[in-house]
């Protein structure tokens, strides 16, 4: 990672981001849509949410699927800021690339042969 390769970077905040802007339910509904997997989304409130994280915190982590901290995330945006001086992605000498055209690749492998059901299938990467 060129955070690590370049001295100078060493001790700085880089903001790691894109263009794209979408909420969380926007971002499952993308990865879900993409998986071809049903949605199985349940509306909490935050208190809800927060408790359940606590409780499932403490399962293994092969079977735990959200902590309180993870909770206590979405409840703010994330955004990169675009003051000046602020280290992105291309002050690592990385350029960005769309999320969108890129998640069905990336998420082809989560599809357990469900490509057949969809005729724009992409095909499944090698090495991501």
């Amino acid at each position: 990672m060129n955070a690590l390769a370049y001295e100078e970077s060493a001790g700085k905040d880089y903001y790691l981001g894109g263009e794209m802007v979408m909420n969380f339910s926007q971002f499952v509904e993308l990865l879900t849509r993409e998986m071809i997997a049903p949605s199985n989304r349940y509306n909490f409130s935050f208190n809800v949410a927060h408790g359940m994280g606590k409780v499932l915190e403490r399962l293994p982590r092969s079977v735990r699927f959200m902590t309180s901290d993870e909770i206590i995330r979405m409840k703010y945006d994330a955004i990169v800021p675009t003051a000046p001086g602020t280290l992105t992605l291309q002050d690592l000498f990385i350029t960005p690339v769309l999320f969108r055209p890129t998640i069905a690749r990336c998420m082809s492998r989560h599809r357990g042969g469900r490509d057949a059901e969809r005729e724009d299938a992409p095909p499944p990467l090698d090495v991501i």
